[in-house]
Formats: C-alpha cells, sequence, structure tokens
C-alpha cells in the first residue's frame, strides 16, 4: 500500500438505493463516514444510485461479469471491506496484496439454521456445508474482523481461535483480542430525524391526531414475532384503547449462495389480522417497504416502537435495529427480553421490556405507557442520551482506527487446520476459474449456432455440472459423479 491516503472498497451482497436491508445501510453508513477521510467506494449489485454521499458506487453485475468487476475494483483499492466475497472468483495475487477486513455483521449460520425450520427441506441438502466452507474461508482470509456486538464477538473470536487466527503476536499486541476483531454495532445518524410530511396520524384513514401509534419497522419474516403485537391489540382494543398498530416492511437479509432465506410472515400477519377485525380500524399495513430516507416520518408520528422475537439462539445473538430507531426519533423501544438491546434498554431504563411471546404482558405495557405520558416523556429522554453513544461517527472508530493503520492477518504456524482451509480455498479457486471458462466456451458456441457440448440445457451443460460435481466434492459428498437424488442414493 503506497504512503498515500489508502482507498477503501467496500462490498455488500444487498442491493442499495432507495431501498435497503439492514447489512446494505450498514454498508452505506460506513462508506459515508470513512469517505470524510479515505477514498472510499462501494460495491454493490446493480443497479445502484449514480454516487453516495461522499463516496462512488459501484456496480456488480451478476456472475461471472461481475467477480470480474469485482476483481479490477479490487486491483484498485488498497483496503477491502466486505460482509460476503467470492474468494474462489478472485485471484489469489490479487488478494495477496491487499488488507481484507470482513464485517460478520450477522451470524450467519445461526440465522440460517433458524431460516431452515419454516422451510420445505426437499432440494436444500448441502446449503449448511456451503455456507460452513464460505465462512471458513473469509476466516481465513482476512485480515482483521468487526461484528457488531460483544456477544456476537466471543462467538466470532472462537471460530477464529479454532481456525488458527488467534496467534501468540496477536495476543501480545492486545490480550482482549480486539487487534483481531472488534465490536463495530449499527448506529443511528448523527443528525435527528428530519421533519417530512405526515404519513400517519390525522392523514391514513382509522389513525385520528390523538391515536396512540405502536410501530414495528423491523420487517415481518419467520424468526420475528409481530403475531404477538397483532394479538397485544386485540386486547387493547376490547378495552378501548386508542391503539393504531402500524406494520412496516423491510427487505431481508441477503443470504450466501444456496442458504435457506427467512420465510415472509407478512400474509399470516395479515391473515390473523382480518381475523380480529383489526385491519383498516386498528391495524395498518402501507404499501410496500419504506424507503431508508422516508422512514423518519413514519418514526416522528409513533408513540413507541415495537421489536419481538421468538425465543432462540438466533434471538439471543441479534442486533435488533428498530430499537436504534426508535432511540434515534425520540420514541419509546419496547422489546422481548433475551438479547444485547433488551439487556442494554433495561441497564439504562431507557425503554420497556417483555417476555418473549407474551401478548398479555405486551398489552399491560403498552396500556401503562398509553396511561402515564410523563413516563413516556421520561423514557424517551433517557433513550434519546442513550442512542447518541450509537452515532455512526461513534460506531466506527475500531474500523477506521485499522484503515489507518492496518497490519496483515497472522495464523498459527503449522496448524494443520489453517493449511487445510487454505488448500480448499485454492481448490474453490481452481474449480470456479475452471468452470467458468467451461461456460464461456458453451455460451460462445450457442451464438455461433455451435452444437451444445452435453445436448442439454445451458444451465447443465460442461462448466455447470464440472463446478457441482467438485463442489460436492470439496463439501465432502462420497460419490461426486452421482448425480442422483440423495435419497435414491447408495448408502
Amino acid at each position: 500500500m503506497t504512503a498515500s491516503i489508502p482507498r477503501l472498497l467496500i462490498v455488500t451482497d444487498e442491493s442499495v438505493g432507495p431501498l435497503m436491508g439492514e447489512a446494505a445501510i450498514r454498508a452505506w453508513e460506513l462508506a459515508a463516514i470513512l469517505a470524510r477521510e479515505f477514498r472510499t467506494t462501494l460495491a454493490a449489485p446493480a443497479p445502484v444510485p449514480p454516487d453516495g454521499p461522499g463516496f462512488f458506487i459501484a456496480a456488480l453485475p451478476p456472475a461471472s461479469e461481475g467477480y470480474a468487476a469485482l476483481t479490477e475494483l479490487i486491483r484498485a483499492h488498497d483496503i477491502i471491506i466486505a460482509q460476503a466475497l467470492p474468494l474462489p472468483a478472485l485471484p489469489a495475487e490479487e488478494m495477496a496484496t491487499k488488507y481484507l477486513v470482513v464485517d460478520l455483521c450477522r451470524p450467519w449460520i445461526i440465522e440460517h439454521l433458524e431460516a431452515h425450520q419454516a422451510r420445505d427441506p426437499v432440494g436444500e441438502e448441502g446449503w449448511l456445508a456451503r455456507a460452513l466452507i464460505a465462512i471458513n474461508g473469509l476466516l481465513a482470509a482476512g485480515d482483521f474482523f468487526i461484528c457488531p456486538t460483544e456477544m456476537q464477538r466471543a462467538f466470532w473470536l472462537g471460530a477464529l481461535a479454532h481456525i488458527g487466527r488467534l496467534t501468540d503476536g496477536i495476543y501480545r499486541r492486545a490480550p482482549d483480542g480486539r487487534a483481531l476483531i472488534d465490536v463495530v454495532p449499527y448506529g443511528i445518524p448523527a443528525l435527528p430525524p428530519p421533519k417530512q410530511e405526515r404519513a400517519l396520524k390525522g392523514v391514513l384513514p382509522g389513525i385520528g391526531p390523538n391515536d396512540f401509534v405502536a410501530l414495528w419497522g423491523g420487517g415481518l419474516w419467520h424468526g420475528l414475532d409481530p403475531l404477538a403485537l397483532v394479538h397485544a391489540t386485540a386486547r387493547l382494543r376490547d378495552l378501548d384503547y386508542p391503539i393504531r398498530t402500524v406494520m412496516l416492511d423491510t427487505p431481508p437479509p441477503a443470504t450466501p449462495d444456496g442458504a435457506p432465506t427467512a420465510p415472509s410472515l407478512r400474509d399470516a400477519v395479515r391473515q390473523r389480522g382480518d381475523e380480529l377485525g383489526l385491519t383498516g380500524t386498528h391495524l395498518f399495513f402501507p404499501d410496500g417497504p419504506v424507503p431508508y430516507a422516508e422512514r423518519a416520518g413514519y418514526l416522528l408520528e409513533a408513540d413507541v416502537g415495537i421489536s419481538l422475537q421468538h425465543p432462540s439462539l438466533e434471538a439471543r445473538f441479534a442486533f435488533r435495529t428498530p430499537v436504534l430507531d426508535a432511540l434515534w426519533a425520540g420514541i419509546v423501544p419496547v422489546a422481548s427480553d433475551g438479547d444485547t438491546m433488551a439487556d442494554l434498554l433495561r441497564a439504562y431504563d431507557a425503554g420497556r421490556i417483555v417476555p418473549p411471546g407474551d401478548d398479555a404482558a405486551l398489552a399491560v405495557t403498552l396500556a401503562n405507557l398509553i396511561d402515564n405520558p410523563y413516563e413516556r416523556r421520561l423514557l424517551a429522554a433517557r433513550g434519546h442520551a442513550l442512542g447518541q453513544t450509537f452515532t455512526w461517527e461513534t460506531v466506527a472508530r475500531p474500523l477506521a482506527a485499522f484503515c489507518r493503520q492496518p497490519m496483515k492477518g497472522a495464523r498459527v504456524p503449522g496448524f494443520i487446520a489453517a493449511d487445510l482451509q487454505e488448500r480448499v480455498n485454492e481448490l474453490e479457486r481452481t474449480l470456479f476459474q475452471t468452470s467458468t471458462y467451461a461456460e464461456r466456451l458453451e455460451r460462445q458456441l450457442a451464438e455461433r449456432g455451435g452444437p451444445n457440448l452435453t445436448g442439454t440445457p445451458a444451465d447443465r451443460g460442461v462448466g455447470a455440472r464440472f463446478r457441482r460435481t467438485m463442489t460436492d466434492f470439496l463439501h465432502g459428498r462420497s460419490d461426486p459423479g452421482d448425480e442422483r437424488p440423495p435419497d435414491e442414493r447408495e448408502e
């Protein structure tokens, strides 16, 4: 790296623009902060906006064209900050001369295990092995790591230690391990939410100027518990409380290739609202996801922000950004117990905590907040003070510090697991390059009217079959040439 200002490339696998998921928002906001000090480019799946606030945006086309574009971007930058990275598609010599920061912004395996519980497993075999190989590849390749919470840091520190990344030199530099992995939470803007045109009170039919608005802003997918809020709303309706519940939806998180996605609960929530006679009078669904830049309008008109999850391993490791949004807007966060954000709200008495899945307790909590406006103002004031410790400028400090003085990562010498992971990375890189070449050759033959090499559709040609077969081999399938369904293979 040159002695001049380092060039930063931030890579996200989620779309950026008006509608963004949590990981895309994180990449966008960190790019805006780091661009104040470094020359920064954000790379995201096409299409993308023309540019961001102070940073450039690069569009990544799909498939092999995107890999080629990403290689060129890596070549032009010094430090790569990535939430996910197709390491097999990138030349090893390019990565060897760069610094790689891996943003472990969510515990992939736990999230996907939870999502998998609600899906039909047919056709999804092998996703866990593929996800583990992708994650272990990043853990082996990174020079520095960041994650949102101390609990997640402990989780990832254990993984890094057992893959040979917690070395004697790292421990000597920082006995707490922060020279290897540090905490960079999700954040909020330093400025208060901008005033926007009214969207709810006195505007949306069914919501009056003096109604009490409970805002659900955390998406509607498996693992979350919006139905508890629907049932609590029905309880309060029956007691003549002026409760109005607004359900906002957000894009689901991106998943590595082949991993299960969390099913949507939107239809189930709507159906239950209809059954209880709430829809249109006490329960409201704005049309489509709300753009990131427009969420402030909804937050400023709400009285409380709701974030509920079912008890699970995923919930325990979660970082719930709707709680931060409530702190930013100066409204009271109400959250289910059992994770870092609930612990934080309890420690600062900056919100209200309810038992998971207990809609009766949630109804009582909301009723108390409706009856006590002074308590709401007091909690909101404490929440605002707490929120100021989570501005993007503040949370990004460990990442900015590494970018000022980057260091190459080390590995425990002679550790067999680390050596094996490096070999797997190299095998997958060779596999990708070979299969990509075969697929490109097939396309060229097809464009010229030549024969299909296998007489099968393009997505089952030589290149695709070779990649699938070798990937099966790398993932531990005993007979990589057997393309029969798993239930038809001999044990």
